[in-house]
């Protein structure tokens, strides 16, 4: 479970409470988890950009993003959500 918490974390930045909540790990070891990644050390220990939490159960919890999809003209930026759990 500690390795899937690390990579999740890497992928998703989620934070400390979060890790240990959804991987059922210790909040010292998901601490280390955020303390060893080299992104969450430029940004500090927060969620990290396009993340909005809402909660430690399914569909609370969403990663988001804008992507550029210039075929559609004028309104060519496109809001994505998924919920990440």
């Amino acid at each position: 479970l500690f390795e899937q918490a690390r990579l999740s974390h890497y992928f998703f930045h989620q934070s400390t409470k979060i890790l240990a909540k959804q991987f059922n790990i210790s909040l010292r070891d998901a601490r280390g988890i955020v303390q060893s990644c080299p992104a969450c050390q430029k940004e500090g220990f927060g969620l990290g950009i396009g993340i909005n939490p809402q909660g430690f159960k399914a569909l609370q919890l969403w990663q988001m993003d804008v992507t550029h999809v210039s075929e559609f003209g004028r309104q060519k930026y496109v809001r994505v959500s998924i919920d990440t759990l």
